[in-house]
């Protein structure tokens, strides 16, 4: 139990990093493009194209999931429907207003789908060759940096905290916690090659952001301007 507690605790953290170097990179970018072309437009949409992969999984994960739950859904935005300095939102899917607990569950969804497609994706990797794994490495850095959800999708979380409750409650009065021991080395072998992927993507999202901070100094000393975007 202390181990899977560990293992749960370093993916948190990875998280956070990884959500803040997120906002980072997509932000240096916008001032790159701010200073190339004087505006944010062609750094947006270079942006979304680069992650459009991660993106449309993304969305597609908010859809399914409404779709499975019964809640009717709208029109899909898979490139930003407006684009102003700072904003880091890219797509979005409409759904009608439903309870807390399936709302939760659709905000939810691109973190859910997002973890179950990089598990299969990353023991794909063993078995391809160079540029298959290249062109997999790059998929899982696309659906990595998009998974996580937004202010709109944290909206009812508090439903998904009952819905955890729930779930503790049912295993608690069942015993069930017999079962969790036995797959216990499953949990471990899934906890610990999903931290590796993490990490992986860590290191690439690190690299990404200071070559981008370092072009962007780089073009502030050239043009002379210094530009900062609010939050």
């Amino acid at each position: 139990m202390a181990q899977v507690l560990f293992l749960l605790t370093i993916f948190i953290v990875i998280i956070l990093i990884l959500n803040f170097l997120r906002h980072r990179i997509s932000r240096e970018i916008q001032i790159i493009s701010l200073l190339l072309f004087k505006n944010v437009y062609p750094g947006v949409i270079f942006y979304s194209l680069f992650f459009l992969p991660g993106i449309i999984i993304h969305e597609l994960s908010h859809f399914l999931m409404a779709s499975l739950l019964g809640v009717q859904t709208g029109n899909i935005v898979i490139f930003p429907a407006e684009i102003k300095p700072g904003n880091t939102r890219m797509g979005s899917v409409e759904s009608a207003q439903s309870d807390p607990i399936r709302e939760s569950l659709i905000g939810f969804a691109p973190f859910i789908i997002g973890v179950i497609v990089i598990f299969i994706t990353g023991f794909l990797q063993l078995s391809l060759n160079l540029w298959q794994n290249i062109i997999l490495l790059y998929l899982l850095f696309s659906v990595v940096n998009t998974m996580f959800v937004s202010k709109e999708d944290t909206r009812s979380w508090w439903g998904f905290l009952i819905l955890g409750f729930l779930i503790c409650m049912v295993v608690y009065l069942f015993n069930l916690n017999t079962l969790f021991i036995k797959y216990l080395s499953d949990i471990l072998q899934f906890l610990n090659a999903l931290n590796r992927i993490f990490w992986l993507i860590l290191l690439l999202d690190f690299s990404g952001f200071v070559f981008l901070y370092l072009f962007k100094k780089i073009l502030q000393n050239l043009t002379g301007f210094k530009v900062e975007l609010k939050n």
